[in-house]
């Protein structure tokens, strides 16, 4: 099933820049799982407000699962991305 999972998974990429798309969603409070490529792990914080995994379909899998099983850690981990986003990259916090 994971194998399945991870062919149709749209934008996979093993080296990435900032990657926007993290930031958003975290922005909405969604907590991210992102592969450890470059970009996300400046922002996304081991088991604060998102998940690092290696870049392999088990490894999605199993924190995507995490996050959708555990109601208590799906909640800690939006609520801290939200905060990451307002705290860090809210556009007020470039003009310091």
């Amino acid at each position: 099933m994971t194998d399945r999972l991870y062919h149709r998974l749209e934008a996979l990429h093993n080296d990435e820049g900032l990657a926007i798309a993290g930031l958003e969603a975290m922005a909405c409070g969604v907590p991210i799982v992102s592969t450890r490529c470059g970009g996300p792990e400046d922002y996304v914080r081991k088991a604060q407000n998102g998940i690092l995994c290696k870049f392999n379909a088990d490894d999605i899998a199993k924190a995507i699962k995490s996050i959708l099983h555990d109601g208590s850690l799906r909640k800690t981990l939006a609520v801290s991305a939200r905060q990451t986003v307002e705290n860090e990259y809210y556009f007020p916090c470039f003009k310091k």
